[in-house]
C-alpha cells in the first residue's frame, strides 16, 4: 500500500474517534499517517482541527 492510501486509512479512523470524542485516539491516528507520510500537510490541518473539537467540548 503506498503511504497516502494509508495515511487516508488513519484519517478516517481519527474522523471516526473525533466523532466519539476520543480525542487521544484520534491524535494517535493522526500521528500513526505523519509518520508514514511525513510530506502530507494535512495531518497539521487534522491535528488543529482536533485541538479545536477537543476546545469546543470542553467548554460545552
Amino acid at each position: 500500500m503506498d503511504p497516502q492510501n494509508a495515511a487516508c486509512d488513519y484519517f478516517f479512523a481519527a474522523e471516526k474517534y473525533i466523532k466519539d470524542s476520543l480525542f487521544d485516539e484520534a491524535r494517535r491516528e493522526v500521528k500513526k499517517a505523519q509518520e508514514i507520510d511525513p510530506s502530507n500537510i494535512y495531518t497539521f490541518a487534522f491535528l488543529k482541527r482536533i485541538v479545536l473539537r477537543h476546545e469546543r467540548k470542553l467548554g460545552d
